[in-house]
């Protein structure tokens, strides 16, 4: 997503927040924050979805919360575009639902809340015509005109975090 923001000169990107009522924590494994990968997007320098920016075209990626996409609603884009794995509300309101692959079937990383980045490896094949997230996103790129070649989810952790698959290890990186 940062990848195509950057390429097409938008300045802005956000997600949207899972947020759950009364969330419980320990000291040990479950935090409260319900966005695993927060600190890898926001090491993106992307922020919270606010919404009310009357937007032209939303392209987004899995879960949407209620809230926002209510925002999302209201605001009429031009053109909503969702890439998911599974059905939700937003789905049920997107002009285009590209059927994404579930992080199972795909090999990638996410940034813990300490800032360390871990790689995940593909478990399963993708069912039917679901592709990784970055693949659509590709051939979206290259339908606005712009001859990327990825082959891979790793590319990108290079492009944007200057790491390797192989330095990341069984225990990963600190960013």
């Amino acid at each position: 997503m940062k990848k195509l923001a950057t390429a097409l000169g938008v300045k802005e990107v956000q997600y949207s927040e899972n947020r759950v009522a009364d969330p419980y924590s320990d000291d040990f494994l479950i935090k409260a924050d319900k966005n695993p990968n927060r600190a890898g997007v926001e090491a993106l320098g992307m922020t919270p979805f606010r919404g009310g920016a009357k937007l032209k075209i939303v392209l987004a990626l899995e879960r949407i919360n209620a809230e926002d996409v209510k925002r999302i609603v209201d605001d009429e884009p031009l053109l909503f575009v969702m890439l998911a794995s599974n059905a939700g509300p937003a789905t049920e309101v997107a002009d285009v639902v590209l059927p994404s692959a579930v992080f199972a079937e795909q090999e990638g990383s996410f940034t813990n809340f300490q800032g360390r980045v871990q790689k995940f490896d593909k478990a399963l094949q993708p069912n039917s015509d679901s592709q990784p997230a970055w693949h659509w996103i590709q051939e979206i790129a290259r339908g606005l005109g712009h001859g990327w070649n990825l082959t891979g989810s790793e590319e990108l952790l290079k492009e944007f975090f200057g790491m390797n698959y192989a330095e990341l290890g069984a225990a990963g990186k600190i960013k």
